[in-house]
């Protein structure tokens, strides 16, 4: 259950999931929000995160803004002030020892403040949530999952987060909770597993986290507005390694964005030779695909002037593995000088 007021995630909210869990304890809708985050920054490719440009897309922003902590020098550490809010909500919900209600809304809004703190630090330990987690679960565990997928205003919830930071350890952990939603778009209609094919791997290890992540969530999902696949998203900031990534968890290679367009397509749009090699190695790839505009994988590398992507593509479509002629193509465009 994800948890999102007008994109503010508040104490009010968890104690409303509270009420849903135990039928009543408090009943008052008209509790104002209690904090809001106010630190919001870009990712930038430059310091190791995604970038807001996506040449592949008409979308002025490819992510919405997430929190920042890095900045901070205090170390992101479990505070004791959590630890007493866990305690008192365990007591409240499990043992009869109520506490009132603004005491309730105090306590939830440190876990939720504790818990965006750490997540959303670009030095964030996966061993500190590990621990914060275990204490949630000892805890708290009724409100386990209501919490780990908590939103911020931007619709980031934990994920979101750690791709874009491209910290493979924390995104590990989260999913071996078997409760993060992997298919929660935020604001800019970007899930995590679309927001991890942009960013990429950093180490060997990390492709077998981001395999374990794609398996888990939908690698076919499309962002609302463009309508780009992961897939596509991939090759559009030629990441080969999540190319690869995606075609083995079960990307639709042939999948269309709004505008008609392909993978290949898109590969042939940015000039990706090796990826476009790829793509093609795919047995369904279909490179005769034409999109909204009547255009062709092959007609738009000879428009752009990639002269080595034309002849591969013309090769792919005009004879077959083997080297047997395919079927005439017809309509092509004047040769690339």
């Amino acid at each position: 259950m994800n948890l999102k007021t007008n994109g503010t995630i508040t104490g009010h909210n968890i104690v409303r999931h509270v009420q849903s869990k135990q039928h009543s304890i408090y009943a008052n809708d008209d509790i104002k929000k209690t904090h809001r985050h106010s630190k919001e920054s870009d990712l930038n490719e430059s310091d190791g995160s995604i970038d807001n440009d996506n040449p592949s897309s008409d979308s002025a922003s490819q992510t919405s803004e997430v929190l920042d902590t890095s900045q901070s020098p205090e170390r992101i550490r479990i505070t004791d002030e959590v630890v007493v809010a866990c305690k008192l909500l365990n007591g409240h919900l499990y043992k009869g020892k109520e506490i009132g209600r603004e005491q309730m809304i105090s306590c939830m809004s440190t876990v939720e403040n504790n818990w965006f703190r750490c997540v959303s630090s670009r030095d964030c330990d996966s061993e500190t949530i590990r621990g914060l987690l275990r204490i949630f679960k000892n805890q708290i565990h009724m409100l386990l999952e209501t919490i780990i997928n908590l939103v911020d205003s931007n619709g980031n919830n934990a994920l979101h987060y750690a791709v874009s930071f491209r910290n493979w350890k924390l995104v590990d952990v989260l999913l071996d909770t078997g409760l993060m939603n992997l298919n929660l778009p935020n604001k800019a209609g970007y899930t995590p597993i679309m927001m991890a094919a942009l960013a990429g791997v950093v180490k060997e290890d990390d492709k077998d986290i981001a395999k374990k992540m794609f398996r888990a969530g939908d690698v076919n999902k499309q962002v609302d507005d463009t309508g780009q696949s992961p897939l596509m998203l991939a090759v559009s900031r030629g990441r080969m390694e999540m190319v690869e990534l995606t075609l083995e968890t079960g990307a639709d290679i042939n999948a269309t964005d709004e505008d008609g367009s392909t993978a290949l397509m898109c590969a042939c749009e940015h000039g990706h030779l090796n990826i476009a090699k790829r793509l093609l190695l795919e047995p369904h790839c279909d490179a005769s695909i034409e999109d909204n505009e009547g255009s062709t994988a092959l007609s738009i590398a000879m428009q752009r002037n990639f002269k080595d992507l034309a002849l591969l593509i013309y090769g792919n479509v005009s004879f077959d593995p083997i080297g047997k002629p395919r079927k005439k193509i017809t309509g092509l465009p004047c040769k690339a000088s």
